[in-house]
């Protein structure tokens, strides 16, 4: 009976570590902090995350397929650009996002890449290598590739990467009236506002923190010198403000007829915004 109490602990104990290392349980303290930084021209690139040591495990054992890894240990991991990134198809603006791994199925890994509210902002598929000898503690760097840069995460034999590019021609440093941030809301505001007035509320509540945080960085970006109007900057602070008003709504749980109202009247200001850019274009 003692043999298989102190077996079942065992398992137990095995099973915390394991989960704590690669779920969303309690860190595993057991690795510093590490910090990469890659330098694009003038953009400063920066990955904070933890570093847990392998202790005998093997990673791509300890994840199963469908389920996410923090890609580190302790606080999340990191990611702060100071300027637009391409990961795949995706634009990610400037600011600080969080890092994640998911398990497709074997040997099929993706990087997520979240907002600070946690909303996702891009996945897109790693490359995937096997190292002739194991890391023992894991490293995440930042390495110049070609026009771009590449993340790479080694841990055991796992070696997992990344590329990126500069985007170069960001509307927002453009005088062209083209601005990349205004597209990104409009692109969840489109896809949550339509699906609205034919009576579907489900994506508005499921997206409405990742609406918030595109106004935000919409709010927060560099126009492009036509649109740097104090009309136009004092309507984005109103919109930002409003997105995160529907946050709150959504979280308080409020019924259809507020979260209509209050989605109708952010959908209104952003129209209103970008018949101010079109005035401002017109008259530039």
């Amino acid at each position: 009976m003692r043999m298989t109490r102190f077996n079942a602990l065992v398992a137990l104990f095995t099973f915390i570590s394991t989960s704590a290392c690669f779920g969303n349980t309690a860190p595993v303290h057991d690795g510093d902090r590490g910090h990469a930084v890659l330098q694009l021209d003038s953009n400063k690139i920066e990955v904070e995350y933890g570093r847990p040591t392998l202790r005998g495990r093997n990673p791509e054992e300890l994840i199963k397929p469908g389920q996410v890894w923090r890609m580190g240990s302790d606080n999340a991991t990191t990611l702060t650009t100071q300027a637009a990134l391409k990961f795949g198809e995706t634009v990610v603006p400037a600011g600080k996002y969080i890092l994640k791994a998911k398990l497709i199925e074997p040997r099929k890994w993706h990087l997520l890449i979240e907002s600070e509210s946690k909303s996702p902002v891009a996945e897109v598929a790693f490359s995937l290598q096997t190292l002739d000898s194991a890391i023992e503690r894991l490293i995440i760097s930042l390495d110049k590739k070609e026009k771009g840069g590449q993340l790479i995460l080694k841990w055991g034999t796992l070696l997992l990467a990344a590329d990126f590019l500069p985007v170069t021609t960001t509307a927002s440093a453009e005088d062209t009236g083209k601005w990349s941030e205004q597209s990104l809301f409009h692109e969840v505001m489109s896809q949550t506002f339509h699906p609205m007035e034919e009576g579907e509320l489900k994506p508005i509540r499921n997206r409405a923190g990742e609406m918030a945080e595109k106004a935000r960085q919409w709010a927060d970006s560099k126009p492009p010198k036509i649109y740097d109007k104090p009309e136009i900057k004092t309507n984005l602070a109103k919109l930002a403000d409003e997105s995160k008003a529907l946050v709150a709504l959504v979280s308080s749980k409020a019924g259809d007829t507020q979260i209509k109202a209050s989605l109708t009247a952010l959908h209104d200001r952003f129209h209103a915004i970008v018949g101010l850019c079109h005035d401002a274009k017109k008259a530039g």
